[in-house]
């Protein structure tokens, strides 16, 4: 899509004729043609639909916000609403999760069947139909900062260093064997995040590359052995993925 650059002033000009005061315009600037100024308006939303209102109690966290099947998934004060921007943005509470002021991770599965979220203690899916549904087949918590979505795979990590996924293509599904270990230095992991086709695992001191080695049994990853750092993560929180750029 072609970049349209929108002016963010004017020329210096006087509103009533004297230099007391300088030229106003509000959301719209000049343009200037064949002679000819036109007033232009800025590109915008319409003001009555840019902001949705929830009133959860007072002094109460906002844990997570993401998209999913032409809605806004909002997790506030643990409990999550859906935002339909299509019934004049109608909110709709899901349900609740667990009790903590952890951040939530999402991710969406293939063709947005599912969306996966966990906040470090339990795990939620939400389908197409929009039921929610608190997962009990996931490993043993706490998890770490992160969940990716790779090659049809769901991945979390937990505290003890392992990086489990779901089956393939069906993340309701979670065997306790299908793990890959963080181990190639003796680092704790807090966190993943997915970098182009790699899984990127963060430790404290270091970060460990991995990716779909499509292995028959066990977890499908292997380890990128030369691809490891002695750069660590202060916290899995800090980990934001974007447009080919992972920052912490």
């Amino acid at each position: 899509m072609a970049t349209e650059r929108i002016p963010l002033s004017q020329p210096i000009e006087s509103r009533n004729g004297t230099f007391a005061k300088d030229s106003y315009s509000s959301n719209c600037f000049f343009e200037t043609q064949d002679q000819k100024r036109t007033f232009v308006k800025r590109p915008g939303l319409v003001l009555a639909k840019q902001v949705v209102s929830i009133t959860p109690p007072a002094h109460t966290p906002s844990q997570g916000l993401a998209s999913f099947n032409s809605k806004l998934i909002a997790v506030i004060n643990n409990t999550v609403y859906s935002i339909n921007p299509a019934s004049s943005y109608a909110v709709t509470n899901l349900g609740s999760t667990s009790s903590t002021t952890n951040q939530s991770y999402f991710v969406k599965t293939f063709l947005d069947t599912y969306l996966f979220f966990h906040n470090k203690t339990t795990g939620y899916l939400l389908n197409q139909a929009g039921s929610f549904i608190t997962m009990t087949s996931l490993p043993a918590n706490p998890y770490v900062s992160g969940t990716v979505s790779l090659n049809n795979y769901i991945f979390i990590g937990t505290t003890n260093n392992r990086i489990y996924n779901c089956n393939v293509g069906d993340p309701t599904t979670w065997t306790a064997l299908d793990y890959v270990s963080f181990e190639q230095t003796t680092d704790t992991l807090v966190g993943i995040a997915k970098h182009l086709n790699y899984l990127v695992a963060f430790g404290s001191t270091s970060i460990q590359f991995f990716y779909d080695a499509a292995n028959a049994t066990g977890s499908p990853l292997a380890v990128a052995q030369s691809y490891t750092s002695e750069i660590g993560c202060a916290t899995g929180d800090s980990i934001v993925a974007t447009n080919n750029t992972v920052l912490w």
